[in-house]
């Protein structure tokens, strides 16, 4: 299907007249106009150049402009089929390849789609990259494969590059520190060992630590039965503190028992004092006041003595048997003395 682009696109025909002649020519554009020409190149984009593209992108920048940025989203609805971000690629291809195809014979004829996608690349190598790939015959998705691959392959030499770069710095210092070490001078001449010295030392060495193993032994030998000594003198010491400390509680216990017997017997004196008291009605009088204020006092004096014989039974038996007995032959003269009274 042929076209007249003079005829369909008059307008741009009549402004390019303007620029390059100076004349003035009054021609009328809307909104409704360049909708009407973006429709027909789309249309006919489908299956045709980047070239309408690019007069797409061209129109669509002009009505940008001219309905502002407010009326923009209403424009690309009413008068066109494009999305915001559609409309964006194909004034993207405009800028990109506007003015610019008759000197790339590749990229004036890609279709819209690859022209698109050759964007991915950049605009000093697109050319030859279009050229190398076909581009002008491949399919989009061909093309989008070609131009992953081409990354890879680009990301793959840098990272190369970097590495031999790594290398020949490593490889420099390496040679530098070979060349250092062969100019430094030499400091310590080495010389063959004896065999004879060789076995000579190992068996030093061998008699030393044998020596000294022994020596550990002995040692520990000696340490040991000082302990075990240790331990026994420890352990006579602690059956002897059992058996001391297991006599004297035997001794305290009977000691207590006596004391206990006579604290009854004194209580029962007391009780009985107490009633003979109570019976002859001297309550009054004034030595028995006295009489029982020394009474009182010796049965205080007896509670504490008592309590004394107990600590001493505790730390030297024999001399608690000594109190005892005196104890026990005083309270039997006082008793007598009671018994001459009554």
């Amino acid at each position: 299907m042929g076209f007249d682009v003079s005829s369909i696109f008059a307008d741009e025909t009549r402004k390019d007249m303007q620029v390059h002649t100076g004349q003035a020519v009054d021609v009328p554009r809307s909104p409704e106009t360049l909708g009407s020409e973006i429709r027909y190149l789309s249309a006919q984009a489908k299956s045709m150049t980047v070239w309408f593209g690019v007069e797409i992108g061209k129109r669509l920048a002009e009505a940008k402009e001219m309905v502002g940025h407010g009326g923009w989203l209403d424009f690309l609805k009413t008068e066109t089929e494009f999305s915001s971000s559609s409309a964006n690629r194909f004034m993207q291809i405009a800028r990109e390849y506007g003015g610019k195809t008759s000197n790339f014979p590749t990229l004036g004829n890609l279709s819209v789609s690859n022209a698109l996608r050759l964007l991915a690349v950049p605009e000093e190598e697109r050319e030859e990259f279009a050229q190398a790939v076909d581009a002008e015959h491949i399919s989009a998705r061909e093309l989008e494969a070609a131009i992953r691959e081409r990354d890879e392959a680009r990301k793959a030499l840098e990272e190369a590059q970097a590495a031999a770069v790594q290398l020949t710095e490593r490889t420099e210092k390496q040679a530098e520190q070979i060349r250092e070490l062969e100019n430094r001078p030499v400091e310590v001449a080495v010389q063959a060992a004896d065999p004879a010295e060789i076995d000579k030392a190992v068996a030093e060495a061998l008699a030393a630590a044998e020596k000294k193993h022994k020596a550990a032994l002995d040692s520990a030998e000696r340490l040991r039965k000082a302990a075990e000594k240790k331990q026994a003198e420890l352990q006579a010491i602690a059956d002897s503190a059992a058996k001391i400390e297991s006599t004297n509680r035997a001794e305290a216990e009977k000691l207590n028992a006596r004391i206990a017997d006579l604290q009854k017997e004194l209580d029962a004196a007391k009780a009985e004092q107490a009633a003979a008291v109570k019976a002859s009605s001297i309550q009054s009088d004034a030595d028995v006041a006295v009489f029982q204020s020394f009474f009182q006092a010796t049965l205080e004096n007896f509670n504490k003595a008592c309590g004394l014989l107990g600590k001493v039974k505790l730390r030297d038996a024999g001399k608690a048997d000594k109190l005892l007995r005196f104890s026990r032959d005083a309270v039997a003269k006082m008793a007598a003395a009671l018994e001459k009274e009554g």
